[in-house]
Protein backbone atom coordinates (compact mmCIF):
# COMPACT_ATOMS: atom_id res chain seq x y z
CA UNK A 1 0.00 0.00 0.00
CA UNK A 2 1.18 3.25 -1.04
CA UNK A 3 0.07 6.25 1.36
CA UNK A 4 1.27 9.62 0.74
CA UNK A 5 2.30 10.91 3.95
CA UNK A 6 1.06 14.01 5.05
CA UNK A 7 3.63 16.53 5.58
CA UNK A 8 1.78 19.65 5.60
CA UNK A 9 -2.26 20.07 7.27
CA UNK A 10 -4.13 21.59 5.55
CA UNK A 11 -6.64 22.41 7.74
CA UNK A 12 -4.50 24.27 10.13
CA UNK A 13 -2.95 26.79 7.27
CA UNK A 14 -6.29 27.12 5.02
CA UNK A 15 -9.07 28.01 6.94
CA UNK A 16 -12.42 26.35 5.87
CA UNK A 17 -14.86 28.51 4.03
CA UNK A 18 -18.05 28.99 6.18
CA UNK A 19 -20.92 28.62 4.65
CA UNK A 20 -23.69 31.19 5.25
CA UNK A 21 -27.12 29.69 7.25
CA UNK A 22 -29.79 29.71 4.50
CA UNK A 23 -32.97 30.92 5.95
CA UNK A 24 -35.65 28.45 5.09
CA UNK A 25 -39.01 29.84 5.11
CA UNK A 26 -42.04 27.16 5.63
CA UNK A 27 -43.89 26.62 2.54
CA UNK A 28 -47.84 27.36 3.36
CA UNK A 29 -50.60 25.01 2.03
CA UNK A 30 -53.80 27.52 1.21
CA UNK A 31 -55.46 24.81 0.15
CA UNK A 32 -57.87 23.88 3.11
CA UNK A 33 -58.26 27.26 3.59
CA UNK A 34 -59.84 27.72 0.63
CA UNK A 35 -61.59 24.91 1.25
CA UNK A 36 -63.28 25.85 4.57
CA UNK A 37 -64.01 29.48 3.32
CA UNK A 38 -65.74 28.46 0.04
CA UNK A 39 -67.44 24.62 2.52
CA UNK A 40 -68.75 27.88 4.70
CA UNK A 41 -69.80 30.77 1.63
CA UNK A 42 -71.96 27.73 0.52
CA UNK A 43 -73.59 27.17 4.42
CA UNK A 44 -74.31 30.49 4.62
CA UNK A 45 -76.03 30.44 1.23
CA UNK A 46 -77.95 27.58 2.10
CA UNK A 47 -79.22 28.88 5.06
CA UNK A 48 -80.17 32.16 2.62
CA UNK A 49 -81.90 30.11 1.11
CA UNK A 50 -84.03 28.55 3.69
CA UNK A 51 -84.88 31.65 4.97
CA UNK A 52 -86.26 32.76 2.35
CA UNK A 53 -88.07 29.66 1.10
CA UNK A 54 -89.79 29.75 4.59
CA UNK A 55 -91.03 33.53 4.20
CA UNK A 56 -92.68 32.80 0.77
CA UNK A 57 -94.21 29.54 2.10
CA UNK A 58 -95.89 31.95 4.63
CA UNK A 59 -96.90 34.78 1.81
CA UNK A 60 -97.28 32.04 -0.45
CA UNK A 61 -99.74 30.04 2.02
CA UNK A 62 -101.78 33.91 2.72
CA UNK A 63 -102.02 34.50 -1.05
CA UNK A 64 -103.74 30.80 -1.63
CA UNK A 65 -105.72 30.86 1.63
CA UNK A 66 -106.90 34.55 0.26
CA UNK A 67 -107.94 33.00 -2.84
CA UNK A 68 -109.66 30.31 -2.00
CA UNK A 69 -111.50 32.25 0.05
CA UNK A 70 -112.79 34.90 -2.89
CA UNK A 71 -113.84 31.32 -4.39
CA UNK A 72 -115.62 29.91 -2.13
CA UNK A 73 -117.28 33.61 -1.02
CA UNK A 74 -118.05 33.97 -5.15
CA UNK A 75 -119.45 30.51 -5.08
CA UNK A 76 -121.94 30.83 -2.69
CA UNK A 77 -123.07 34.33 -3.93
CA UNK A 78 -123.51 32.62 -7.07
CA UNK A 79 -125.66 30.27 -5.54
CA UNK A 80 -127.71 32.51 -3.72
CA UNK A 81 -128.89 34.47 -7.11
Amino acid sequence: MTTSPKLVEYDKLFKKKIKPVEKIYPTINYRPIIINISCLCVLALGIYILYKRKENKQINKLLYEKKVYDISKEILDNREE
